[in-house]
């Protein structure tokens, strides 16, 4: 009696844990957002076309937004939890994010470049 209780118990340790892994969101890939990117922001502000170039070196992702206000830097790009977080530094020295997830050819999410502009943001990669 006693073994199959920890038998039992053995068996829903290991289904917890091994749900657990599968839940968790794959390691940040660069790759996977690196390169060109073209779309436009729908704002408060209203809406706006963007290109993103974005170069992946030493693991370390950075690149350049392009707006109708001027090119803007892309200091950073964070991966967490299946989300990317591109931190973009204004030619005023403001800094804005992007918040987003790269699926299916896409890279849409959300743009916080308070008090400027809020609002969504879509990209695909351009056609050759």
């Amino acid at each position: 009696m006693k073994s199959t209780i920890m038998s039992s118990l053995a068996a829903m340790l290991l289904a917890v844990s091994l749900s657990a892994q599968a839940a968790r969101p794959a390691p940040a890939n660069p790759q996977e957002i690196a390169g060109r990117w073209i779309g436009s922001v729908t704002a408060d502000a209203g809406e706006m076309s963007i290109g993103l170039d974005l170069k992946a070196v030493d693991g370390k992702v950075s690149g350049t937004l392009e707006t109708a206000h001027g090119n803007w830097t892309v200091e950073s790009a964070t991966s967490k939890e299946g989300r990317w977080i591109l931190v973009v530094r204004m030619d005023d020295g403001a800094e804005g994010r992007m918040t987003g997830q790269v699926k299916g050819g896409s890279f849409a999410g959300d743009w916080d470049f308070k008090p400027r502009a809020v609002g969504t943001f879509q990209l695909a990669r351009p056609q050759r």
